[in-house]
Formats: C-alpha cells, sequence, structure tokens
C-alpha cells in the first residue's frame, strides 16, 4: 500500500519519476516510521533550501511551503525566479502530481540568487546562519563554486577569507544542530587533484564549499551509474544520489544520443514541470532523506553527524566494495536508513 497519495494519483510520481522511486524503493519508505517526513511527536521537520527561491504557489509545494527569506538586494521576495529553487523543493517535498523523497517534510526558501544567478558568498554564509537560528532541521546547498587561489584578479588572502567565511558559517549550522548537505559539482573532474581543476593556469583551485562537516554529493543515473558530468574524489565526496543524466546511448562528446527521461522531473515555477539534471538535483534528495531520518527520531533529538552516519552506512554500496571516489559511502537508500 503507498503511502496517502494526493487526490489526483500522483501521475507524473508514477510514471516519470524514477529518481524518487529509486531512493524510497518505490514509495515503500513512505510508511516506515518518519518516512514522509512526518514527525511522531507532531513538529514540523524543516529544510531550508538556499537557492534560487521557490514558487511558494506551486499547487505541488504550497501545502509544505514553511516560510521564505531574501537575501538578495533589491530582491525581497522569496519568490522563484529562475526554476532551480522549485525543482530542488520539489524533489525534497512535493505532494502532487510529482512527489518529493519526503512528502510531508517542510521546505523554506533562502533566497541567494537574483534572476540572472551568481550569489556573494557572504549572501549565502548569511543565509546559512539565519537557517540555523530560525531553527531548521536541515539546510540544502545546490550551489557551489571553485576558488582559484592564484587568481591575479583578488589577492590570495581574499580568496581564502571567502573560504573561511563560508566554513564558518557552515560549522556554525551544524554546531545548532542543522545537518547541511551540498552537491559536488558538474564539471566531471577529481576534485582530489586541485591542479586538474585550473586548467592551464597556475596553482590550485578548490571545490567551496567542501567542509568535512558536510555531506557532499555525487550524482548517479537511473542505471545507477556516475552521472558523465559528476565531480568526484576520495575524501570529497560522501554519497551519491540519483542527479539524473541523458541516458546509456549519450556521448558527451559529440552530444548524441540523449534521452531526456533520464534526467530528473520535478517543479518548476507557474505551476509546471520539468526536467533537470545535476549534482545539483542529486543534494536534495540526500536532504530530504536526513529530514525523514530525523522525523523518524524526533526534532532535535539526533546530531548532524548522527544523521550523516545513518546516511552513509545505510548507502548502497554500488562500485567498488566499501568506500570509493565516485559514489562515497554509496548510493543513498530511504528503506534501509528507516529500519
Amino acid at each position: 500500500m503507498e503511502a496517502d497519495l494526493p487526490l489526483n494519483g500522483a501521475d507524473l510520481y508514477n510514471s516519470l519519476q524514477w529518481d524518487i522511486k529509486q531512493v524510497t524503493n518505490d514509495g515503500a519508505s513512505w510508511n516506515l516510521p518518519g518516512g514522509t517526513g512526518k514527525a511522531a511527536d507532531g513538529k514540523d521537520i524543516v529544510v531550508g533550501v538556499i537557492d534560487t527561491g521557490i514558487d511558494y504557489n506551486h499547487p505541488d509545494l504550497k501545502g509544505n511551503y514553511a516560510y521564505g527569506k531574501s537575501f538578495v538586494p533589491g530582491y525581497p521576495d522569496p519568490m522563484d525566479e529562475n526554476s532551480h529553487g522549485t525543482h530542488v523543493a520539489g524533489s525534497i517535498a512535493a505532494k502532487g502530481r510529482t512527489m518529493g523523497v519526503g512528502p510531508d517534510l517542510k521546505v523554506a526558501a533562502y533566497r541567494v540568487f537574483g534572476p540572472e544567478g551568481g550569489a556573494a558568498t557572504s549572501h549565502i554564509a548569511e543565509a546559512l546562519m539565519t537557517a540555523a537560528d530560525d531553527n531548521v532541521d536541515v539546510v540544502n546547498m545546490s550551489l557551489g563554486g571553485y576558488d582559484w587561489f592564484q587568481n591575479p584578479e583578488y589577492a590570495t588572502k581574499d580568496t581564502v577569507a571567502d573560504v573561511q567565511m563560508f566554513n564558518r558559517a557552515i560549522k556554525y549550522a551544524i554546531q545548532k544542530g542543522v545537518t547541511v548537505v551540498g552537491s559536488a559539482g558538474n564539471n566531471a573532474v577529481d576534485l582530489k587533484s586541485p591542479g586538474q581543476l585550473s586548467g592551464s593556469d597556475n596553482g590550485a583551485t578548490h571545490r567551496s564549499p567542501s567542509s568535512q562537516l558536510m555531506i557532499r554529493v555525487s550524482a548517479g543515473g537511473a542505471l545507477k551509474n556516475l552521472a558523465f558530468y559528476s565531480n568526484y574524489g576520495v575524501g570529497k565526496i560522501d554519497v551519491m544520489a540519483p542527479g539524473g543524466d541523458l541516458g546509456p546511448n549519450y556521448d558527451p562528446n559529440t552530444g548524441t544520443g540523449r534521452d531526456n527521461t533520464y534526467l530528473a522531473l520535478a517543479t518548476i515555477p507557474g505551476g509546471g514541470y520539468g526536467y533537470k539534471g545535476g549534482t545539483s538535483m542529486a543534494a536534495p534528495k540526500v536532504a530530504a532523506l536526513a529530514g525523514v531520518i530525523i522525523a523518524k527520531h524526533g526534532k532535535d533529538n539526533i546530531s548532524p553527524a548522527q544523521v550523516k552516519h545513518i546516511i552513509q552506512t545505510s548507502s548502497e554500496d554500488i562500485f567498488k566494495p566499501g568506500y570509493d571516489e565516485q559514489s562515497g559511502h554509496g548510493l543513498i537508500n530511504a528503506v534501509n536508513a528507516l529500519k
């Protein structure tokens, strides 16, 4: 028996959301304690989405939208004008024609990107610390960049200060009991080799944020493969989650053979639905899994380190035995995590 599906039958979930089915084992996790994200003690489990905002009027999301705040100068409304954040939110807590991993979790928008994209580290750090002060349970950051330490346009000390600010904000949130989840990035590079990211430039380039304290997520496909674009690296990936790709016949070099149904379908602004792929689509599944684990144990009853441990130890080992550079501890599995 599937969890109480919406009246319109979650038709798009049933036909197209292979990624949500992969994580929930066809909705089996929704029948386990905490599995939908509804806590036994009745307290809302809130996932803060630090992103482009959320379309809080979307029929699949409005029932689970908690509140929103904007950190973008000149844009006080947390409404999504891009589509990225709404897609991320739908993967977490949609309940309608599409479903999220935790269809009774609450999502809160912490908007850090304007319509054109690009966000200052200071705004992201402020959003992260505000979310912690708001006592959210989980934060999803499907964002990030690369810090080239020898960039001639910036003093190295300024780049270092930027990284330190980000890491301090992550540490602040985790110390306040927030499980922080981040995407590993989509450049198909080994994050363990900082020189590789710099290309022909001199010196080291590092993925940011990449704090060891958070849960860092690589992206997989429908066939439980590492997505062609996903970053990887020993000590840089904690788990893998479905982020979608373009199917087994796609050739990234020629662009031929693409099959969009292998991408991840979720909510987009204006009440619509769209396909996207990326580690940005993988991270929110881990954030939602963190949320349902917290729902099972009760709000403020389990530490971020414990949540991370449960997610890692319950993951399905898919590539090399044990830990590997592509999937970390393995592919997330909500049924195993809630047993």
